[in-house]
Parts: C-alpha cells; structure tokens; sequence
C-alpha cells in the first residue's frame, strides 16, 4: 500500500539551522553590496530544500523491512508562526504484514521508545496530548493499522523518526551537511535589489 507520513524528524525552517544559514548568505551579500534588510524585500522558497531533506532521510526510513519508495509529497507552511511550524510529509510503499510482523517481534529499542512515547504524550501544564502516553496501546493501535485513519499515521511516523534518531542524534546535522552540498542555499531565497545590485556590479 502507499500511504503519505509526516517528517517527524523536520521541526520546521523557523530557528532553524537552515534559515540560520540562509540569513548568514543574505547578510554576507548585504554587506558586500552595502546594503541592508531595509533596502531590500526578500521572498523565500524552501520547497527545493524540503526535497532535498527528504531525500536525505529517505535511505534510513528505508532500512526498515516494511518501507520502500521514499518520496517528497509536500511542504506544508503556516502563514503565521505563531502557533504552529512548517511540516514536511512523504509518500512511501508500506508492507502492512511486515510491518505487523515487525512489531508483535519487538524488534527495536522498545525502553527508549517507551520513555519517549512517555515523555512527548504526557499532559503538563499548557499541553494537553490528544495520544495516549503508554507504549501498549500504541502497538495495540499500529497492530491494526489503518493507513486511512489519522491518529495511526502519527504513531508510525512518530516511532520511525524516534528510532531512527535514537541510533544517530546528529542527523540533523549531517542533513544540514547534505543540503549545503546538494542545493545551493541561495536558491531558497530571493531579492529583485540584491539580485539588481550585483548585475551592475559584474558589468
């Protein structure tokens, strides 16, 4: 089956290391120009980036015996940042029965996913989570596992980013990494005064 999961791992391009680099680019051409954020408007295009991104993790989800076919579905971004942060989701081949064979195995690291289930899905003050926070009911759910039904896309997709991060915490860098040589940063921002500036400079 196909079915489309959420880029648990990608916490949005707001403070993040991405838009840290794209800025340092924007300032570095600012400076050389004689310029500042006042002189100039600037539009962003982070799609050539979420694919990118994508791509990258796309060979550790594929690791897993039930997923194949990893692929960019779309870049979601709010128009405020007030609340919520851009989300990346993907499509991907799905084995449901060697999925289900997976987890009735317990092949993973069932303690660490269970202290993060715990932690990430427990209410505290101004967090009320819409999942349980034990461990159990979630493989009860993902035994069952419906690729129409909402909460049990979140769950999958949440146990693979977790598990996949569990085995390497700097992904995230190493992603970052990856980016700088495979999309050049500049092309996720654009302005008409920079871009006006520097053809009069080159003639």
């Amino acid at each position: 089956m196909k079915i489309e999961l959420n880029l648990e791992f990608f916490k949005g391009f707001y403070n993040s290391y991405y838009t840290d680099e794209i800025d340092a680019a924007i300032n570095d051409d600012l400076d050389e120009l004689g310029l500042n954020y006042d002189d100039v408007d600037i539009s962003y295009d982070f799609k050539p980036i979420a694919e990118d991104i994508v791509m990258f993790y796309a060979e550790f989800y594929e690791e897993f015996p039930f997923i194949s076919n990893v692929e960019f579905s779309e870049l979601v971004s709010p128009k405020y940042y007030n609340y919520s942060n851009d989300k990346i989701y993907f499509n991907c081949n799905f084995d449901k029965d060697l999925f289900i064979d997976w987890i009735i195995k317990i092949d993973f690291d069932f303690d660490e996913l269970k202290e993060l289930i715990y932690q990430e899905h427990s209410n505290r003050s101004g967090f009320i989570s819409f999942h349980s926070n034990n461990i159990n009911d979630w493989i009860k759910d993902l035994i069952n596992f419906d690729p129409n039904n909402a909460e049990h896309l979140y769950k999958l997709g949440f146990i693979l980013s977790s598990l996949i991060e569990i085995e390497d915490e700097d992904l995230d860098l190493d992603c970052l990494d990856y980016i700088r040589g495979n999309v050049c940063l500049y092309n996720a921002f654009n302005s008409k005064e920079i871009n006006n500036a520097f053809d009069k400079l080159n003639k």
